[in-house]
Protein backbone atom coordinates (compact mmCIF):
# COMPACT_ATOMS: atom_id res chain seq x y z
CA UNK A 1 0.00 0.00 0.00
CA UNK A 2 1.17 3.50 -0.81
CA UNK A 3 0.56 5.12 2.59
CA UNK A 4 1.43 8.66 1.58
CA UNK A 5 -0.92 8.55 -1.42
CA UNK A 6 -3.71 7.06 0.70
CA UNK A 7 -3.48 9.74 3.38
CA UNK A 8 -3.32 12.44 0.71
CA UNK A 9 -6.38 11.10 -1.12
CA UNK A 10 -8.30 10.60 2.13
CA UNK A 11 -7.62 14.10 3.46
CA UNK A 12 -7.98 16.09 0.23
CA UNK A 13 -10.72 18.69 0.71
CA UNK A 14 -13.56 18.16 -1.76
CA UNK A 15 -16.83 19.94 -2.42
CA UNK A 16 -18.72 16.70 -3.17
CA UNK A 17 -18.40 13.47 -5.10
CA UNK A 18 -18.06 14.15 -8.82
CA UNK A 19 -18.89 10.65 -10.05
CA UNK A 20 -19.52 7.13 -8.81
CA UNK A 21 -18.06 3.77 -9.80
CA UNK A 22 -19.85 0.44 -9.55
CA UNK A 23 -17.94 -2.37 -7.84
CA UNK A 24 -17.06 -5.00 -10.43
CA UNK A 25 -18.18 -7.98 -8.36
CA UNK A 26 -20.73 -6.50 -5.93
CA UNK A 27 -22.99 -4.59 -8.31
CA UNK A 28 -25.13 -2.97 -5.61
CA UNK A 29 -22.07 -1.18 -4.18
CA UNK A 30 -21.03 2.10 -5.75
CA UNK A 31 -18.28 4.38 -4.49
CA UNK A 32 -17.24 7.95 -5.13
CA UNK A 33 -14.21 9.23 -6.98
CA UNK A 34 -12.59 10.10 -3.63
CA UNK A 35 -13.04 6.54 -2.36
CA UNK A 36 -11.70 5.27 -5.69
CA UNK A 37 -8.52 7.32 -5.20
CA UNK A 38 -8.06 5.71 -1.78
CA UNK A 39 -8.71 2.22 -3.16
CA UNK A 40 -6.11 2.69 -5.90
CA UNK A 41 -3.39 2.99 -3.24
CA UNK A 42 -3.88 -0.69 -2.36
CA UNK A 43 -7.14 -0.69 -0.43
CA UNK A 44 -9.45 -2.63 -2.77
CA UNK A 45 -9.74 -5.36 -0.12
CA UNK A 46 -11.82 -3.00 2.02
CA UNK A 47 -14.53 -2.49 -0.61
CA UNK A 48 -14.47 -6.23 -1.34
CA UNK A 49 -15.35 -6.89 2.32
CA UNK A 50 -17.96 -4.13 2.33
CA UNK A 51 -19.55 -5.44 -0.86
CA UNK A 52 -19.57 -9.02 0.35
CA UNK A 53 -20.71 -8.51 3.94
CA UNK A 54 -22.23 -5.05 4.42
CA UNK A 55 -24.48 -4.10 1.53
CA UNK A 56 -27.39 -6.32 2.53
CA UNK A 57 -27.46 -5.33 6.26
CA UNK A 58 -27.33 -1.63 5.37
CA UNK A 59 -29.97 -1.85 2.64
CA UNK A 60 -32.25 -3.97 4.82
CA UNK A 61 -31.94 -1.51 7.72
CA UNK A 62 -34.15 1.47 8.46
CA UNK A 63 -31.31 3.84 7.57
CA UNK A 64 -32.67 7.32 6.88
CA UNK A 65 -29.49 9.34 6.32
CA UNK A 66 -25.95 7.95 6.42
CA UNK A 67 -24.21 5.17 8.26
CA UNK A 68 -20.51 5.26 9.12
CA UNK A 69 -17.95 2.62 8.34
CA UNK A 70 -15.15 3.04 10.87
CA UNK A 71 -11.81 1.39 10.27
CA UNK A 72 -9.55 1.50 13.32
CA UNK A 73 -6.02 0.37 12.53
CA UNK A 74 -3.30 -0.33 15.08
CA UNK A 75 -0.11 -2.34 14.62
CA UNK A 76 -1.17 -3.95 11.35
CA UNK A 77 -4.61 -5.07 12.57
CA UNK A 78 -7.91 -3.47 11.67
CA UNK A 79 -11.26 -3.34 13.40
CA UNK A 80 -14.17 -2.54 11.09
CA UNK A 81 -17.66 -1.52 12.21
CA UNK A 82 -20.79 0.01 10.77
CA UNK A 83 -22.84 2.34 12.95
CA UNK A 84 -26.28 3.57 11.93
CA UNK A 85 -26.51 6.07 14.78
CA UNK A 86 -24.08 7.06 17.50
CA UNK A 87 -26.36 5.89 20.32
CA UNK A 88 -27.04 2.36 19.03
CA UNK A 89 -24.81 -0.71 18.84
CA UNK A 90 -23.04 -1.37 15.53
CA UNK A 91 -24.99 -3.37 12.95
CA UNK A 92 -21.83 -5.09 11.71
CA UNK A 93 -18.29 -5.68 12.98
CA UNK A 94 -15.22 -7.51 11.71
CA UNK A 95 -11.57 -7.87 12.71
CA UNK A 96 -8.88 -8.09 10.05
CA UNK A 97 -5.71 -9.77 11.27
CA UNK A 98 -3.36 -8.06 8.86
CA UNK A 99 -3.42 -4.83 6.95
CA UNK A 100 -0.81 -2.44 5.64
CA UNK A 101 -3.24 0.44 6.05
CA UNK A 102 -1.70 3.21 8.19
CA UNK A 103 -2.51 3.36 11.90
CA UNK A 104 -5.42 5.59 12.82
CA UNK A 105 -9.19 5.90 12.55
CA UNK A 106 -10.49 6.10 9.00
CA UNK A 107 -14.17 6.86 8.43
CA UNK A 108 -16.21 6.25 5.30
CA UNK A 109 -19.86 7.21 4.91
CA UNK A 110 -22.48 4.78 3.58
CA UNK A 111 -25.85 5.78 2.17
CA UNK A 112 -28.70 4.13 0.34
CA UNK A 113 -28.79 4.98 -3.36
CA UNK A 114 -31.54 7.11 -4.81
CA UNK A 115 -32.77 5.15 -7.81
CA UNK A 116 -31.64 1.55 -7.56
CA UNK A 117 -31.35 -0.70 -4.54
CA UNK A 118 -27.68 0.15 -4.05
CA UNK A 119 -25.33 1.41 -1.36
CA UNK A 120 -23.02 4.36 -1.91
CA UNK A 121 -19.66 4.81 -0.16
CA UNK A 122 -18.17 8.30 0.09
CA UNK A 123 -15.47 10.08 2.04
CA UNK A 124 -16.39 12.50 4.85
CA UNK A 125 -14.73 15.27 2.82
CA UNK A 126 -17.25 14.71 0.00
CA UNK A 127 -20.39 15.70 1.91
Amino acid sequence: MDTESFVGAYRTPRKRANCFYRHAMWRRLVYSDGVKECLETGLYWLMDIVGNECVKPVLDSSLKTMATLQVDVLDGRASLRIDMQSDTPPVWMKCVRYTDMPDGRWTFLLAKGDVYREMKAILPTET
